[in-house]
């Protein structure tokens, strides 16, 4: 009897075939996977390379010096700047207190200002009244600003009878007939005073500007 002679064609695969066939795609995928997440990886690491190969290649050069000589650079440079910051400091205290005369000075004599204004004003509404200002010493009948009041100050403190005698021949003008040539100067010298005063007003305001500032320099320093 003669044997089959084997077919040219292939058969059906097994069954198991199928199986093992799957098992592979599923292991190329999760290889594909890993790859991909791996080159991410390297990516990242490597990303930095470029900068690091620069730093890596810069040289850089330190010198190194001893506690000892610091302390000589520190004392060195305190000597050298230590008067110098003690001469602008005594400057600077004496311009201050230079600046607190002046301001003093310029304080009182804006006092005694006042004082011969407030004196020239009471003078003025006394003319205009008509009665006889208090002089600055506390008697009657003083003669400020052009007004001929001493001779009749002088007559009142006689007694009755003389003046009663010499009433026509020692008798002064009184203030009631002072004339308006006095009451003229005797405004302008009030508008003066009133200018002398605004001018000095201004002056204390600007010298106790410069004392603050002063103040502040000195206190930064």
């Amino acid at each position: 009897m003669s044997r089959a002679r084997p077919s040219m064609y292939p058969g059906p695969p097994a069954p198991s075939h199928w199986a093992a066939l799957e098992a592979c795609s599923q292991a190329l995928q999760a290889s594909c996977s890993n790859v991909h997440s791996a080159i991410g990886i390297l990516h990242e690491e490597t990303a930095d390379l470029p900068r690091l190969a620069g730093v890596v290649h810069s040289r850089r050069m330190f010198d190194l010096v001893t506690e000892p000589e610091v302390f000589s650079a520190q004392r060195a440079l305190a000597n050298e700047m230590g008067p110098q910051i003690t001469e602008l400091i005594r400057r600077a205290e004496d311009g201050l207190e230079g600046l607190k005369a002046r301001e003093r000075g310029l304080r009182a004599k804006v006092r005694r200002e006042e004082g011969a204004f407030s004196f020239s004003r009471s003078l003025c509404s006394a003319l205009r009244r008509g009665s006889r200002p208090i002089d600055r010493r506390g008697g009657w009948g003083g003669q400020p600003c052009g007004c001929a009041l001493e001779q009749n100050a002088h007559d009142e403190t006689r007694p009755l009878a003389q003046v009663d005698k010499r009433n026509s021949a020692s008798r002064a003008p009184t203030p009631s007939s002072a004339s308006a040539k006095d009451a003229e100067a005797l405004e302008k010298q009030l508008e003066e005073l009133r200018r002398r005063k605004d001018r000095l007003g201004a002056e204390v305001e600007r010298l106790e500007g410069e004392v603050e500032a002063a103040s502040a320099k000195a206190g930064r320093r």
